[in-house]
């Protein structure tokens, strides 16, 4: 049910930059859908890697104040979630890269970061069971709101 949401969502706002891309006549060498497909699996990417982290951190905690600064880069390394998520960060930036190759900085950023967060909150609430106030609801509704914004008249 969550990944159908969170993928219904990523959908619409696929369609609406692509559609603002072709509407705006910007002249993308590749086709919109396709920039619009590498944005979103930049999005999935980053908003996975953060995810990733946390349950690595509640599956077993860095702790620096313990020992070394050693010691605890050795106890990351050996945490399979959190190498996922370091992995992850790193397709983020591959697939980011590409779209700033594309897409202007100030329509690419905004879309990235704020779909980004709005996926991490649905997964922090949803399956991380985080409380979530109704300022946080606020907040990811106002979020939404300037996302579509500017990915559609950025």
């Amino acid at each position: 049910m969550l990944l159908h949401n969170v993928g219904h969502i990523i959908y619409m706002v696929q369609k609406h930059i692509e559609n603002t891309l072709h509407l705006k006549n910007i002249d993308v060498p590749v086709s919109g859908m396709k920039i619009c497909i590498v944005l979103v699996l930049a999005i999935l990417f980053n908003a996975g890697a953060n995810i990733l982290i946390k349950i690595a951190m509640q599956k077993s905690p860095v702790l620096i104040e313990q020992g070394t600064i050693m010691g605890s880069l050795l106890q990351a390394v050996r945490n399979p979630w959190l190498l996922l998520g370091v992995s992850c960060f790193g397709l983020a930036l591959v697939a980011y890269s590409a779209v700033l190759s594309k897409i202007n900085l100030s329509i690419a950023y905004p879309v990235m970061t704020g779909a980004g967060f709005l996926i991490v909150f649905l997964v922090s609430a949803l399956y991380l069971k985080e409380q979530i106030s109704y300022m946080h609801l606020l907040g990811a509704i106002l979020i939404l709101a300037g996302v579509w914004l500017l990915a559609g008249r950025g």
